[in-house]
């Protein structure tokens, strides 16, 4: 009896072992079934190490075109999203690992069945909540903006799809510098050319950043994505690289972070090939992503992509000024502001002028300086032609200033010439006090002298801007290059020509010597003789 009972003891506990083997135990690799998710709902859940990943079915019929939007909710995990066909197929995918909180893209679904959204994190030893939120293009809500818009010069038809117009933004910074509200022309459905495979990210833009990137084979597109407020302006351009020419032709597409396409732009003008969104108002808070692309997706080739939130797209240094020299320089792309540096005394009357080189060309030129505490002043065409002058501007502090030259409404590009001119104000008499007989200190000034190499355009002239004070002593002599026979003319504050010299003797080199009655700034002008073109040096002594 004893041994019956030992031996139904073990039969019992080996039938157990047996039972147990055969109970699988879960493992961290598998996927938990997160349930179903319909066309314009919401779902959430946790990941964590027990739950790495989960799947989710989303039913849908050919031709859907649906948005999702993957979101961190809380947590350290960052999350990653895989669209999956009904047979299998990674159709595409989405993380939050670039962003830290939330991404979306559009996608046509291409059959009728059940897709799985699966989610996963991208770190292990991370746990969070996420959100997925799938929504079909026409229950997406399109932000109404408001405003009236300048006349838009720019008109893109392409066959597929309708296209947005993107309207000029006019820049009229005399009086009212605010930047006007455009109206942007929201399409009326989510375009069918956005790709069925989402695009590698090409990373995360920041505010005054400009990007380098480069299209190397037909159709291909980069994905780029910031973050944006509500009611924020920015501006983005994308230029092909001067240095490195293609055959890319430019195109941006901005997605809001509901996935609508709100604003796309081809040629910034008819004549201007590059990209340019220029004064845009952000319809909601979220992450944009914006698709860089060549129109006719056969161009490749090399681009810069610059981000920022005034009418000026990206910032060029370049260095300290020469006074009473020419600095001459080039704006190489739409939308480059050049940025240089000035040092002078409180009470220094500053005056900068910007020549346009090439006479014969449409660079309309702006020049904007801006003192060390951020007061601004700025001028687009005070000068000849289209050259950009600021006349005796006191400083109101001693330190370094920056000058700004743009191009007017970022339509033109082109080499410039800056002058630039900072001189003491008239000192004051000192007046002798009762204590004392002497007589008053007379202040001897240093005499100024200049020395000037510069051209003259046929039928044109070239002026450069002067501060004299009353009493002082003027002295201009002209002298023609290679036998250039040039015309000198002086003009005082109020207009006035106050000395005009053609021919000095035998000499077809103007000189003229005169005494300032008034103090202010003169203008030395020279131009050729029966509007002849030439190089001259122009020297002058002002004491």
């Amino acid at each position: 009896m004893r041994r019956f009972w030992i031996l139904l003891i073990l039969l019992w506990l080996a039938a157990a072992c047996k039972e147990t083997e055969e109970v699988p135990l879960p493992t961290v690799t598998q996927v938990a079934i997160g349930g179903n998710v319909r066309i314009g709902s919401t779902v959430r859940d946790v990941l964590s190490e027990g739950v790495p990943s989960h799947d989710w079915t989303l039913s849908a019929r050919q031709g859907n075109t649906v948005v999702i939007q993957l979101s961190n909710v809380n947590g350290n995990a960052r999350f990653q999203l895989q669209l999956i066909s009904p047979s299998g197929e990674i159709l595409t995918q989405l993380d939050t690992q670039e962003n830290d909180f939330a991404a979306s893209i559009p996608f046509i679904l291409p059959v009728e069945g059940d897709y799985r959204l699966r989610v996963s994190r991208i770190e292990a030893y991370t746990e969070g909540m996420y959100a997925i939120s799938v929504a079909d293009s026409s229950q997406i809500l399109r932000p109404t903006l408001t405003g009236t818009p300048e006349t838009p010069t720019l008109t893109f038809t392409p066959t597929s799809p309708t296209a947005t117009q993107t309207p000029t933004v006019a820049f009229s910074p005399t009086g009212d510098t605010t930047s006007p509200t455009p109206t942007i022309f929201l399409p009326q459905e989510l375009p069918t050319s956005l790709p069925t495979r989402i695009p590698p990210p090409g990373g995360r833009l920041e505010t005054g950043e400009t990007r380098t990137g480069e299209i190397t084979q037909a159709g291909e597109i980069h994905r780029f994505t910031f973050f944006g407020a509500a009611e924020e302006t920015i501006s983005l351009a994308m230029n092909p690289d001067p240095s490195a020419p293609g055959t890319l032709n430019p195109y941006l597409e901005l997605q809001a972070p509901n996935g609508t396409i709100v604003a796309e732009n081809d040629n910034w003008l008819p004549a201007i090939p590059d990209a340019i969104i220029n004064l845009f108002r952000l319809p909601a808070t979220g992450v944009y992503t914006l698709y860089v692309k060549s129109r006719d997706g056969t161009g490749t080739g090399r681009y810069l992509l610059s981000l920022s939130n005034s009418f000026t797209m990206r910032d060029v240094q370049r260095g300290e000024a020469v006074t009473d020299l020419p600095n001459e320089q080039r704006l190489e792309t739409y939308g480059q502001r050049d940025v240089w540096t000035v040092n002078v005394e409180a009470g220094d009357l500053i005056s900068i002028a910007v020549e346009i080189i090439d006479r014969a060309s449409d660079f309309n030129v702006m020049v904007e300086l801006v003192s060390p505490e951020g007061e601004s002043w700025f001028d687009d065409d005070s000068g000849a032609d289209f050259d950009a002058f600021l006349n005796s501007i006191e400083a109101p502090v001693s330190g370094t200033y920056t000058v700004h030259i743009a191009a007017n409404n970022n339509a033109s590009i082109g080499a410039y010439r800056l002058w630039w001119q900072s001189l003491k104000k008239t000192p004051t008499p000192i007046t002798p006090t009762s204590e004392s007989s002497a007589s008053p200190a007379v202040p001897t000034a240093t005499p100024i002298a200049a020395e000037i190499v510069g051209t003259v355009g046929e039928l044109r002239s070239t002026t450069y801007p002067v501060q004299i004070n009353a009493g002082q002593t003027v002295s201009i002599v002209v002298l023609g290059v290679e036998g250039f026979d040039s015309v000198l003319r002086v003009i005082d504050p109020i207009g006035n020509i106050l000395v005009e010299v053609d021919d000095v003797g035998d000499s077809v080199d103007p000189r003229a010597n005169f005494v300032a009655v008034t103090s202010g700034l003169y203008t030395i002008e020279i131009s050729g003789f029966e509007g002849a073109s030439g190089t001259f040096t122009l020297n002058y002594v002002i004491q």
